[in-house]
């Protein structure tokens, strides 16, 4: 699996924890084409979490194109034998680089 491909044309370098044994091995591959696939609804579904973030020094903030204003630099995957999964994605910003959103 190519990781540049789940996030649809990143190509930095991402820092991908696992917490994966062989017997889980297949359930975070199918956890990480997930991901690949809903990464649309997922950046949708947490911009207005960043956007309330970013209002805490930029008033008016608002993002405009997702893709283009931030990055993922890390993504965390525990084990995917127990529901619900508690993931974690951090993104950094062009608008504030000394900031990483988690």
């Amino acid at each position: 699996m190519n990781v540049g491909d789940i996030f649809l044309h990143q190509t930095k370098i991402i820092e991908i924890e696992l917490a994966e044994t062989l017997v889980t091995y297949t359930k975070t591959v199918d956890f990480l084409e997930c991901i690949t696939d809903n990464y649309s609804q997922i950046t949708k579904s947490i911009t207005p979490l960043i956007e309330d973030e970013f209002r805490n020094w930029q008033e008016e903030f608002k993002i405009i194109d997702f893709r283009k204003e931030f990055e993922p630099v890390y993504l965390r995957i525990p084990r995917c034998e127990t529901k619900p999964i508690v993931w974690e994605i951090a993104f950094e910003s062009d608008h504030d680089r000394n900031h990483v959103f988690h």
